[in-house]
């Protein structure tokens, strides 16, 4: 699997299968899904729990595609930074708010998931957009 290091700067991101999308006042963009929204970070840092697969990124393909670009594809020509300490793997189809295509668009969605054991913080650069994400211990009460 590749790794992966990610930012995200200016970009409204949201993962969804379906139903009301809702605009956050952080700028995020959810899409509803069953039974509860998932939210892909729109800039600033990811905080993610060592060994857990969180959505990090959501790649669009042209303003007129109806379909997402495949994982593949994402890897082989967004990723220009790989993260150092976790790994990149393929959270399905989402939809996004994208400005350059003025509206909503099918994303493929980005995970991250941190090398169980590793506390700190990686960094990746997808498409021009850096990723900062913030890696913490486990909760040992959750355990």
């Amino acid at each position: 699997m590749l790794r992966v290091k990610v930012l995200t700067q200016g970009s409204r991101l949201g993962l969804g299968l379906a139903s009301a999308v809702l605009i956050s006042a952080t700028g995020g963009v959810f899409a509803q899904t069953s039974p509860s929204p998932v939210t892909v970070p729109a800039g600033g840092e990811v905080t993610v729990e060592a060994g857990q697969a969180a959505p990090i990124y959501g790649a669009r393909a042209r303003c007129d595609s109806t379909t997402p670009p495949t994982f593949e594809r994402v890897m082989e020509r967004g990723l220009e930074t790989a993260p150092e300490h976790g790994e990149l793997s393929d959270g399905g189809v989402g939809r996004r708010h994208s400005d350059t295509c003025q509206g909503m668009v099918p994303m493929r969605v980005v995970n991250y998931t941190a090398d169980p054991d590793y506390v700190g913080t990686d960094r990746l650069v997808i498409y021009g957009d850096e990723v900062t994400i913030t890696v913490e211990g486990a909760d040992p009460t959750e355990q």
